[in-house]
């Protein structure tokens, strides 16, 4: 997958150190992939900056995501994903 950078506080919306996500959980991630993507920032192209993670086994879906580019709002390349499984 690549690293898990910090976990959504929904309390009081911040982001904490994680090593895992949970189930619905919302998180910073960056994603480490076999070959290139076309791919844009959310905030440019809903279609192209949304992402889906599937079970390459069983086919179900292990989470979801929306592409921030480097130099949209934050210094690094990184996708904020939802776990869809625990």
């Amino acid at each position: 997958m690549g690293t898990i950078e910090g976990r959504l506080d929904l309390d009081d919306l911040t982001t904490v150190p994680a090593d895992a996500l949970e189930l619905n959980d919302i998180g910073l991630v960056r994603l480490r992939l076999a070959s290139p993507v076309p791919l844009a920032d959310y905030s440019v192209s809903r279609s192209d900056g949304a992402f889906l993670l599937i079970d390459a086994h069983e086919g179900g879906t292990l989470g979801a995501g929306m592409v921030q580019l480097a130099g949209s709002g934050s210094s690094d390349p990184a996708a904020t994903a939802s776990s869809g499984r625990g």
